[in-house]
């Protein structure tokens, strides 16, 4: 889809906003900078967009306007009357600066969201709402972090900030906003802390964890040509039950569901097969994939957030 074309069918010029103002407190840094895709966060969101918007901007503090990813980038910084209210902030400051325009937003801390994702949301968006929005994968609630927002819905924003209300979620349970299914589970799962930036690295293959070269206590001596050898890492709570990050693993199991299966049953892991995604050597693989020895295996549990 072109971006000339995904717009003037509707009339309205759609703009591009990439939200990473936050503090990024449980982060430890700016969430912005981080790299997944080989390039800034931030960087990686504006290309991202500018290639379905007619123009793009960066919605950031004025403190983080010459940062790395930053600087150069068209940008919007929070207006003065709207300090201190999350990402509500940044939204409201861009439909005050140009009120005429429909806005994409996209927060920097999706490093899930693909092309694909922006491409449903355009196809799928109704002017006649006052925004159009994912449903949440975790309680069916708008995502209003990846959404397309009205210029008549600044009116109604700032009516529920009158009122008290600054979560933009919360704002869009209570106004008439178009609803779509999420057409990938994990596109809109938000990366907030160390932990989930790790796992989220694994997904997006920026960097691999260095395999243990010892047997592990586990692992029995490979006598029969069926007994493959596994490198498996483990994260969050499979990690946490696990009590290692990694270990190589001796196993006659065929698939990566029979080796789960295998592992669930040896050290009692809780989370089933539908609750987890796997890649094998770096990429999502089904479950029923054939494993061979020396296969890289991670098991992936849910990310927090929404």
């Amino acid at each position: 889809m072109s971006k000339i074309s995904s717009t003037k069918k509707i009339g309205t010029p759609l703009y591009g906003l990439v939200l990473t103002g936050g503090k990024s407190t449980r982060m430890r840094e700016d969430k912005s900078l981080l790299n997944y895709h080989g390039k800034t966060q931030v960087e990686f969101c504006y290309e991202l967009l500018k290639g379905f918007c007619e123009k793009v901007f960066i919605s950031n503090r004025k403190d983080q306007s010459s940062l790395p990813g930053h600087k150069g980038l068209p940008q919007i910084h929070d207006h003065k009357n709207y300090l201190g209210i999350g990402p509500l902030a940044g939204i409201l400051s861009a439909l005050k600066e140009y009120p005429k325009v429909s806005w994409l937003v996209l927060a920097c801390d999706l490093p899930f969201v693909t092309s694909q994702t922006i491409e449903t949301l355009i196809k799928n968006r109704n002017p006649k709402r006052l925004a159009t929005a994912y449903k949440s994968t975790h309680n069916q609630l708008p995502e209003p972090l990846c959404a397309i927002y009205e210029p008549n819905f600044r009116p109604a924003i700032l009516k529920f900030l009158k009122q008290g209300l600054d979560c933009p979620r919360k704002i869009m349970i209570n106004s008439a906003v178009e609803l779509l299914a999420p057409i990938d589970p994990q596109a809109l799962e938000n990366i907030n802390n160390p932990q989930e930036m790790k796992a989220a690295l694994a997904l997006n293959k920026v960097t691999r964890d260095p395999w243990p070269v010892s047997r592990t206590r586990h692992e029995p001596r490979a006598t029969s040509p069926d007994i493959k050898k596994i490198h498996i890492q483990y994260y969050a709570l499979l990690r946490e039950e696990r009590g290692i990050s990694h270990e190589t693993f001796s196993t006659s199991s065929k698939t990566a569901r029979d080796l789960y299966f295998e592992l669930q049953k040896k050290f009692k892991f809780k989370l089933s097969t539908d609750l987890l995604r796997v890649a094998i050597n770096d990429e999502f693989a089904p479950w029923d994939t054939l494993l061979k020895s020396d296969d890289r295996v991670v098991f992936i549990p849910p990310v927090a957030g929404g």
